[in-house]
């Protein structure tokens, strides 16, 4: 830092007529020195402008602290409330999702048990086809039969189909649900992926490159600038110092006044001639050496003091502009910072009042999505009800049919028991037969013998039946349904004894 920040403004001593003329007397290169050193702190004082942008800065960076406060403040509200009502929304996408996984979870459940039940009825139904009608069962000339032959599959047909069209209609109604889910997923997809986040995640602030949270970076930049303009502020005020003790200088300096208004002059012609060709100096002003009121009076070891002290302050001039720029860069550079900051919050705010617009067409929207949710339950109940009964039928045509192959083993064995029972009565009639015919034979034998030994004795009206002969009996059907029980195979009957035992 300059010197002339800590030297203290001489005092005005009583000068004496000698010291006097040795100021007439100065050297012309300390003149010279001296008109340098003016001309260069009064070009130094165009920093001046620098200080008052400064001051500019430091205002605008404290009104964009106070947007960005209120900025996040609205922002956090805002996205707080649109992440709360998307995530009530999401519930409802996944509620409806739920009742579409449900009704599919309870369509593999249904259609299980429907190939269950499809399943038995066809192996059922391959029994029937593979048992063959003993042909002795109808009549002659009959075709070749298997007990499927009796089926009627018309009503099987029509359980099949009808319970494919209500799987067709789970479906298309399953597709029109899937296709208002994606609707609705879609729009809120569509709003999560416009909405915001912190301006500092989606790193549309310049405040992202660096690694602290912006709300306490903020503070830090705009204290930064109060600090850069209170050393440019600072440094401005040495070198207004040592311009006056130029000033102060040249007036105690013979022919300074005319020396600097030359020099000026000279330096103002040439800065005209390069504004001319497009570049721009700094032109130069001598107004304060005319200032009527004369110098303070000063002693020759006071003006000598005074020309070391210039000396030294002068050789830190560009070095302190240079400063003053600097901290002027530092400065338009952190409010840059922070004003960038502030906007993209700004347009987080547009962008966040924005998404608000869209949940609200979407919220707005949300009980049509409801509402197609309930009807593609109703229909699926209405469908699923449907089917069960038609699966119940299949079951009861399963057991019908299940019923119809035990009916014909036991028709089997109640053939071969009643085909039994007459040939146990055939073979009873048989011996009765014999037996009578035997007793017939023996009694006509007897009959004779008696009459041959007592007949010529007995008067013949003594008993009528005296010459009559036995009587006879005859055993015999009295149905004849010798056709009516037919002869099967013993492999016919054993086959339906163990499909009898199989089905215990």
């Amino acid at each position: 830092m300059m010197s002339s920040l800590t030297l203290p403004q001489p005092e005005a001593p009583t000068v004496s007529h000698s010291s006097s003329k040795s100021s007439l007397s100065e050297p012309p290169p300390l003149l010279e020195r001296l008109v340098s050193h003016f001309l260069v702190a009064k070009r130094a004082l165009a920093s001046t402008g620098q200080v008052w942008r400064a001051n500019e800065i430091v205002t605008t960076a404290r009104a964009s602290i106070e947007a960005n406060a209120i900025f996040r403040a609205k922002n956090t509200f805002l996205r707080q409330s649109l992440h709360q009502q998307l995530d009530a929304l999401r519930a409802v996408q996944y509620g409806i999702e739920q009742v579409g996984q449900d009704a599919q979870s309870d369509l593999k459940t249904t259609v299980a048990a429907v190939d269950a039940a499809h399943t038995r009825l066809q192996g059922t139904l391959a029994s029937l086809r593979d048992t063959v009608v003993a042909p002795s069962l109808q009549p002659l000339e009959t075709p070749h039969k298997t007990l499927h032959s009796f089926v009627d599959e018309a009503p099987i047909s029509d359980l099949s189909n009808g319970i494919r069209r209500n799987i067709d209609n789970y479906k298309d109604a399953s597709a029109t649900l899937s296709d208002t889910l994606e609707s609705f997923a879609t729009s809120l997809d569509y709003i999560e992926g416009h909405l915001p986040s912190s301006s500092v995640v989606n790193g549309h602030s310049h405040l992202h490159e660096m690694d602290e949270d912006p709300d306490s970076l903020i503070p830090h930049l705009y204290r930064s600038l109060e600090t850069h303009a209170t050393e440019m502020a600072e440094s401005l005020q040495s070198l207004v110092k040592h311009y006056d003790l130029c000033v102060t200088a040249l007036k105690h300096t013979e022919g300074g006044g005319e020396a600097a208004r030359q020099a000026a002059e000279a330096q103002n012609k040439t800065a005209r001639t390069e504004a001319e060709d497009g570049q721009a100096s700094p032109t130069v002003s001598v107004g304060s050496l005319h200032i009527d009121a004369p110098p303070s009076p000063m002693t020759d070891e006071e003006r000598q003091e005074m020309v070391q002290v210039l000396d030294s302050d002068a050789a830190e001039v560009d070095d302190v502009v240079s400063e003053i720029g600097e901290h002027s860069a530092a400065m338009e550079q952190k409010l840059g910072q922070i004003t960038h900051h502030v906007e993209s919050l700004e347009t987080e705010h547009a962008s966040l009042r924005q998404g608000l617009k869209l949940m609200a067409n979407i919220c707005a929207e949300t009980p049509g999505y409801v509402t197609a949710s309930g009807e593609f339950l109703a229909q699926w109940e209405e469908e699923k009800s449907s089917i069960r009964e038609k699966m119940d039928e299949l079951d009861g045509l399963s057991e019908f049919y299940e019923g119809f192959l035990r009916a014909y083993d036991g028709l089997i064995l109640e053939v071969a028991r009643r085909k039994k029972v007459k040939e146990k009565m055939l073979r009873i009639a048989r011996e009765a037969k014999s037996k009578i015919q035997k007793l017939y034979q023996d009694d006509v034998e007897e009959r004779e013998a008696f009459r041959a030994d007592h007949g010529e004795y007995l008067p013949s009206d003594i008993w009528p039946g005296l010459v009559a002969t036995p009587s006879r009996l005859e055993i015999r059907a009295v149905d004849d349904d010798e056709g009516s029980i037919p002869e099967l195979s013993k492999d016919t009957i054993e086959l339906a004894i163990r499909r009898t035992r199989r089905s215990f």
